[in-house]
């Protein structure tokens, strides 16, 4: 059997991913942009937000009793 050897070029799918991450930005941003981030969360999910000031003891006692 003979082999034949050919160049090939990228597959067009993984063409992009080659490209410089930055050039992406904008597709990132308007993406961010137009999402909430309630999206994210189902219906039946808790959210439980700390500030960073709070104390790690105190927050997980917080997490215990919300029962998360």
């Amino acid at each position: 059997m003979e082999s034949v050897a050919s160049e090939s070029s990228p597959a067009p799918e993984n063409e992009h991913l080659q490209e410089n991450p930055e050039s992406n930005n904008g597709v990132y941003t308007s993406f961010m942009k137009s999402h909430c981030c309630y999206d994210l969360i189902p219906t039946s999910s808790k959210l439980v937000v700390f500030d960073t000031s709070l104390q790690v003891k105190k927050a997980f006692f917080a997490l215990v009793t919300n029962g998360v």
